[in-house]
């Protein structure tokens, strides 16, 4: 799945009566650096939360936060709301209160007795410290709405504030056709090191992007036109989308699911009669 038609640059961040930081305002999640981040006064429930107004009605599955500050030690939550008019008055989809920011990420198969995460099965808290978190949120169809309204709820975070960099909400697209078996995914390391005389190596770490790269082979030509062709003009080397390469995998979401820019990924295939082959080649955006 793929983060098809962004409805970021149609969105007004407003703080619902919330309390931002000046220097970091709500509206700074609706472009980029990652690095500006908004960020809220405080972590009271009252403001960790804000809302998003698009200027007409838009098609909305998909909700990427982060990169963000919330650990999975203090169990933060979060509820969506999604409006079908201008005021979110009428909601037209409601998440429930208490989803879980950090979902399990272990099969309880895979961890020990002993270990602190056997009950849990999320991660640790120096796991993810070092890492770009984000916050996916894929939703059950396509819902119609005007705007959404996100409340966080994360009262005993070390930082004593909430903190984002963006916010992409996006139709999506999931093809109809699956990945190829062959397809590579991985990290491109961007650590340097300096060896001594003596043989002794110094390293300056530096943070490694995430990267995909394969192909969806024999795809509806239609859809390779009207969906990929498409996204590739309008988004160019440029324009960020979100990545989920696997939706119906929710248990790997916090290790897959990046915000990603499209790395130049050759050429498409006619692979058959009205059907085409279509290379994706995307490295995370930090």
């Amino acid at each position: 799945m793929i983060g098809l038609n962004s409805h970021r640059s149609i969105c007004t961040f407003a703080a619902d009566g919330a309390t931002w930081d000046a220097d970091y305002p709500v509206t700074n999640l609706g472009s980029l650096p990652l690095a500006r981040v908004a960020r809220t006064d405080d972590a009271s429930e009252a403001n960790t939360k804000f809302t998003g107004l698009f200027s007409g009605t838009v098609g909305m599955r998909l909700l990427l936060i982060g990169p963000h500050n919330m650990l999975p030690s203090t169990d933060p939550t979060y509820r969506l709301r999604l409006y079908s008019d201008a005021g979110l008055s009428t909601p037209v989809y409601d998440s429930g209160a208490g989803q879980p920011v950090w979902p399990a990420v272990y099969d309880s198969l895979s961890l020990e007795w002993e270990d602190d995460q056997f009950w849990t099965g999320a991660y640790a808290d120096a796991q993810v410290a070092a890492w770009d978190s984000w916050l996916p949120i894929w939703l059950d169809q396509i819902y119609l709405c005007r705007g959404f309204r996100l409340e966080l709820s994360d009262t005993s975070n070390a930082d004593g504030y909430i903190q984002a960099g963006l916010v992409e909400p996006a139709m999506g697209h999931q093809f109809s056709a699956n990945v190829g078996f062959g397809a590579q995914y991985g990290f491109r390391f961007r650590s340097t090191s300096r060896e001594s005389d003596g043989g002794s190596k110094a390293f300056r770490r530096r943070r490694a992007p995430q990267v995909w790269e394969g192909e969806i082979r024999l795809l509806a030509r239609d859809e390779a036109m009207a969906r990929y062709l498409d996204l590739l003009r309008q988004n160019d080397l440029v324009d960020p989308v979100a990545w989920f390469p696997h939706p119906e995998e929710p248990l790997h979401w916090p290790r897959t699911v990046w915000l990603a820019r499209i790395v130049d990924p050759g050429l498409s295939t006619l692979a058959g009669p009205r059907r085409d082959t279509i290379p994706i080649k995307l490295e995370q955006v930090l």
